[in-house]
């Protein structure tokens, strides 16, 4: 196994985009088989799927640097959020500081910039536990911005660098990200993931109601949307998310799920019940993709109703929302919404 393992280093060089250690013997075993392993998990994910059509090289992705540059082209409330001159010399620190902000505003292209930098310079500093953390952090905005190979790639490359005791809320971030991915491309892992790490929170000393809720909405997501539909388990999982999101203050979250609470009502049909959820947070909705989803799900409440006109407006917000924040993937489902409510036809392909 060692032997092999140094051929591929030799080979493959491991100066991958998210294993750039030249120096072979940087540490103990274990560490050096965490790398090598996460070395080939970018690799071969990242570059066999649609995202990557070019090769690693020069430690660098070429699907990477594509989402990078253009970072420039996002809205100006995104360019105010740059880091400064100071900030740059320390940029690791200063990206996990600040991606919450930057992911919920949808500058996930600028997220992605800085954070690629951010990675190379947390492995200069044989930084590991930054490292793990800007995995993860970097996957999101993949998520968002529709890159599942890479959104994968990069969670499973942290959980293969997190130690199972020491690491533990690392592995469970990864895992409700592979269970979001699972989601979108329904290949039916999406519920069973993110039980998996429901039940590694659970046999937890210490309790961690944020990443809990986290879960449980994406638990939620699964029983939804996936095969293993379950809208009467997936409203008590949301349920569950929104107690713990109000007790830790967590606005943003809160709002996010009673979306996905109005979505439930919506494919049981109360529509009804849809609507009153949605539009008792409208004045609350905050940041752009937020906003995005609340007008796409209330477009898609409208539309059931036969409100054709309160529907096309909600719909064409969601739309401009879409394209601004470059969200391709949600922008083609505003697509087809926007195509049954011009064809007056309550059935849309979701």
């Amino acid at each position: 196994m060692y032997r092999l393992l140094l051929i591929v280093e030799t080979n493959v060089k491991i100066s991958l985009t998210h294993c750039e250690y030249d120096d072979f013997f940087y540490t103990g075993s274990m560490k050096k088989i965490q790398c090598l392993l996460a070395g080939f998990i970018l690799s071969s994910s990242v570059c066999s799927g649609e995202a990557c059509a070019a090769k690693v090289q020069a430690g660098q992705s070429k699907a990477v640097s594509q989402k990078a540059l253009n970072h420039a082209e996002e809205p100006s409330y995104c360019q105010s959020l740059q880091p400064s001159a100071a900030d740059r010399l320390a940029l690791p620190e200063w990206i996990l500081g600040s991606d919450s902000v930057l992911k919920r505003q949808g500058c996930w292209k600028s997220h992605i910039h800085w954070g690629e930098q951010a990675l190379k310079e947390a492995r200069k500093r044989k930084q590991f536990s930054q490292e793990r953390a800007l995995l993860l952090s970097l996957a999101s905005s993949y998520f968002y911005l529709g890159e599942y190979a890479l959104c994968l790639s990069f969670a499973k490359a942290a959980e293969t660098l997190s130690d199972p005791k020491k690491d533990w809320r690392s592995i469970v971030e990864s895992l409700y990200l592979q269970s979001a991915v699972a989601r979108v491309k329904n290949d039916g892992r999406a519920v069973s993931l993110a039980e998996k790490a429901l039940a590694i929170i659970d046999r937890q000393k210490e309790s961690a109601p944020l990443l809990r809720g986290k879960v449980l909405y994406n638990l939620a997501a699964a029983l939804t949307d996936g095969k293993e539909q379950s809208l009467e388990r997936a409203r008590e999982a949301l349920m569950n998310a929104d107690t713990l999101f109000r007790e830790e203050g967590n606005q943003y979250d809160v709002v996010r799920t009673v979306i996905r609470l109005a979505r439930v009502s919506y494919l049981q049909g109360n529509y009804k019940q849809a609507l009153t959820r949605l539009n008792g947070i409208q004045f609350q909705l905050g940041p752009p993709r937020t906003r995005m989803l609340f007008f796409q799900q209330r477009a898609k409440v409208l539309l059931a109703m036969k409100e054709w006109q309160k529907a096309e407006v909600d719909a064409e917000k969601a739309k401009e929302l879409a394209m601004a924040l470059d969200a391709r993937k949600d922008l083609d489902r505003i697509v087809l919404l926007q195509r049954s409510i011009s064809e007056r036809s309550t059935i849309i392909s979701e």
